[in-house]
């Protein structure tokens, strides 16, 4: 069974705009609001066979509406919400151990719902290097130069074998919650569930992305976005 995680409980306490007054996922992104992008093509996988969103108490009821309003009853039927925590890590981990109840669960595929244009190709990309490795993540090679500033002190770092990280990140079911457990006894906290299982020990396999899958932090990002889901809708009428 292949179970996907789409976070979704951020405070977006970076996200300011003031066109809107909705928190960022449910900030209208073209026809639909920004979580539900990611949520359409976890839904069109056909091998994805439950997807649990993570969300804060706050917009829950918001999520459930457009659900019940927007979606058939069989994908009403696949998709499950779970209370997020204070933190992403917390909120996957709460998302885990619902799916831990199940008696089959072999690998979990997590998204960032702020990174709305995510596509069939780099979800496939990630599932199925699966098959090989027990963890993967979309990555995109950097091509900007980079400096390391301390202070008055500035180091030129060599960009050739330097990578961006994205969702989506796949794993063997596994893995990820045995790591997970023992971050919870470590007290560790890390920014992405790829970054956690290394932690561990576990070979993470660099899955190719995409320019396209950038991740909404701030307004002016989410400007851009609404210039490109705009243009796609046309490409695709």
């Amino acid at each position: 069974m292949v179970i996907g995680i789409l976070t979704c409980a951020g405070k977006s306490s970076r996200f300011i705009n003031s066109d809107f007054d909705k928190p960022k996922q449910l900030s209208l992104l073209y026809d639909k609001p920004l979580f539900a992008w990611s949520l359409s093509i976890f839904l069109g996988m056909e091998y994805i066979d439950e997807i649990y969103i993570t969300v804060s108490k706050t917009i829950k009821q918001d999520i459930v509406n457009y659900l019940n309003d927007n979606l058939s009853d069989s994908a009403q039927h696949k998709v499950k919400l779970v209370n997020g925590g204070n933190t992403r890590q917390e909120s996957v981990k709460l998302a885990l151990d619902e799916i831990a109840k199940n008696q089959q669960k072999d690998f979990v595929i997590i998204h960032d719902t702020a990174r709305p244009f995510v596509s069939r190709k780099v979800v496939d990309e990630v599932y199925h290097s699966l098959k090989a490795y027990s963890a993967a993540v979309a990555s995109l090679k950097v091509v900007d130069t980079l400096k390391k500033v301390d202070g008055n002190r500035v180091e030129y770092i060599d960009r050739s074998n330097c990578y961006l990280i994205q969702t989506p990140q796949g794993f063997h079911f596994k893995t990820l919650y045995d790591s997970h457990l023992k971050a919870v006894d470590d007290s560790l906290e890390f920014t992405d569930d790829g970054s956690l299982v290394e932690n561990y020990g576990v070979k993470v396999f660099l899955a190719s992305g995409s320019i396209l899958n950038f991740k909404i932090t701030y307004s002016e990002e989410f400007i851009l976005a609404c210039e490109i889901a705009s243009n796609l809708h046309k490409t695709t009428c």
